[in-house]
């Protein structure tokens, strides 16, 4: 017999990869991608995902959403002071 049923699809782990790669990932899985964003989070991570759900390793049924959320904190203000001396011959 062929199974009529929704095909389904084990949910891979994006966590740490780039918005683009990941979604990429995801997408490439017959995955649509919906992307949050967080400002919560270590500003090293800027642009990569810290969060997705449903979980990597969740088995879901085509078609079927994973929403990731991207870090997007924004970056620590440096602060630079210039000292010039000038000195007369």
């Amino acid at each position: 017999t062929i199974s009529t049923g929704n095909c389904s699809v084990v949910v891979q782990g994006v966590i740490g990869q780039s918005q683009m790669d990941a979604t990429g990932v995801l997408q490439g899985q017959g995955l649509t991608v919906q992307v949050a964003s967080t400002t919560t989070c270590d500003p090293s991570q800027n642009g990569n995902v810290t969060d997705q759900s449903p979980a990597a390793g969740t088995q879901v049924n085509l078609p079927a959403t994973v929403t990731i959320t991207v870090c997007s904190s924004p970056s620590p203000t440096t602060t630079t002071t210039t000292t010039t001396t000038t000195t007369t011959a």
